[in-house]
């Protein structure tokens, strides 16, 4: 029985000094890092008189964009205080439009012609932007 008692006590010394019971060390785990992406490049306000169509028939301006081949754009360019919609020859047209992200509530997608193509430029609007305008 004493050899008994003996070799057990002699089984759990090794095991102690090996570290077979484990680890009295806490295990951290860091989080993996939050990759954000790159904001849009921002545009700057132009300063420029527009010339804004009165749009009551909009199959009326994607027959003239088809028709003289070139894109129109019915707020007359980059006028971020005027919602506005740009239709292109192939008679696809795209509206300015604010942004729907909780990150971005001040920007502005404002659609534009350049030559026969439209274009999306990207404002953030100083007062908030409302129904594809900036607010006055």
């Amino acid at each position: 029985m004493k050899r008994i008692l003996a070799l057990m006590v002699v089984i759990v010394l090794m095991f102690s000094l090996t570290g077979c019971w484990g680890s009295d060390e806490e295990v951290v785990v860091e989080p993996e890092p939050v990759v954000v992406p790159e904001p849009a490049p921002v545009v700057e306000e132009p300063e420029e008189v527009f010339e804004v169509m009165e749009v009551e028939d909009p199959i009326a301006v994607k027959e003239e964009a088809k028709a003289s081949g070139n894109c129109v754009d019915t707020d007359g360019g980059a006028n971020y205080y005027v919602k506005g919609e740009a239709y292109n020859p192939e008679g696809g047209h795209d509206d300015d439009t604010c942004s729907r992200s909780d990150v971005y509530v001040n920007r502005l997608y404002e659609m534009v012609c350049e030559g026969d193509e439209k274009v999306r430029l990207t404002f953030e609007c100083p007062n908030g932007c409302e129904d594809g305008a900036c607010l006055e």
